[in-house]
């Protein structure tokens, strides 16, 4: 397997542990109206990874870095997102030529077990 494709499959693994499960945005990018924009969230929104195609995952940026996006979808409603829509988030980017990773722009959310658990162990 070339190094390009060690870090496909990387790139596609990544997608696949987050497909479905809800996350915590603090940095993402959506339409309003017909311009596209980022948007920043503090606190963190929570948001769910829902189906990408395998080319916003696999976007290569330039030679160098795989770039991924994923498309999200609001968990909860929230003024802050009022008149966007449309999201996607950053996952872990890879440099085919220094072998660097720079992380999601996003963090899985805990699970409510692992919240209820987490307080019970405080």
């Amino acid at each position: 397997m070339s190094a390009k494709e060690d870090i496909e499959a990387k790139a596609l693994l990544d997608y696949e542990s987050v497909l479905g499960k809800t996350i915590l945005v603090s940095d993402a990018s959506g339409y309003h109206n017909e311009d596209s924009g980022d948007l920043l969230f503090d606190p963190p929104i929570r948001f769910r990874v829902i189906k990408t195609i395998k080319s916003d995952v696999l976007r290569w940026m330039d030679l160098e870095w795989l770039d991924p996006v994923y498309n999200v979808e609001p968990v909860d409603s929230d003024p802050r997102l009022e008149g966007w829509r449309s999201f996607w988030v950053y996952g872990a980017s890879y440099n085919l030529k220094t072998g660097e990773v720079q992380k999601a722009t996003f963090e899985v959310a805990p699970s409510l077990f692992a919240r209820i658990r987490n307080s019970i162990l405080k």
